[in-house]
């Protein structure tokens, strides 16, 4: 019981020392506020290709759709992050780690097999050890399918920086 009362009071702090950051940078303004304005009409035409956002919420995490709403396939997402030299490598990364999320989900899946064998079997021991092996698969399947996303998101973030003309380092 103690440890989730201090969880809770930790994570209260941080969320108060988060309020307080916010209200003390409002406290520091420029004389001269800075206005930035962008036009989306601007960007859709003919000539230019279209800007890629990534789609938020729980269900959509791994969807892609254009300026105008449309959405994209993956295939059209590769295709069109392909066209900038600079994904190469954050593409490859992100196939690698998919590589890796794919095996980890085939172990969750022999975990669950050897689960329900140790199972019916009743040795006590293998369904232990099994449902371990089936968690930490899980874990690492997850985290390594994150790792995919976050660079396919970074290849993502390239493409439209190249695509408004802004250089990348």
């Amino acid at each position: 019981m103690k440890k989730v009362i201090s969880f809770f009071l930790l994570t209260l702090s941080f969320a108060l020392y988060a309020q307080e950051a916010s209200t003390s940078s409002e406290s520091v303004q420029t004389s001269q506020p800075l206005e930035i304005t962008f036009n989306k009409d601007s960007l859709i035409s003919e000539g230019t290709p279209p800007l890629v956002i990534h789609r938020g919420g729980l269900f959509d995490v791994y969807q892609y759709k254009l300026l105008d709403g449309t959405k994209l396939s993956d295939r059209e997402v590769n295709k069109l992050l392909k066209t900038v030299s600079e994904n190469k490598s954050l593409l490859t990364k992100k196939n690698i780690w998919t590589g890796i999320d794919y095996a980890f989900i085939a172990g969750l899946c022999a975990a669950v097999g050897v689960n329900m064998y140790a199972s019916n079997k009743d040795w006590s021991n293998m369904t232990y050890y099994s449902a371990a092996a089936g968690v930490g698969c899980f874990l690492f399947a997850v985290c390594s399918g994150m790792l995919a996303q976050s660079y396919r998101s970074a290849a993502v973030d390239n493409y439209n920086l190249s695509v408004m003309g802004i250089p990348l380092n």
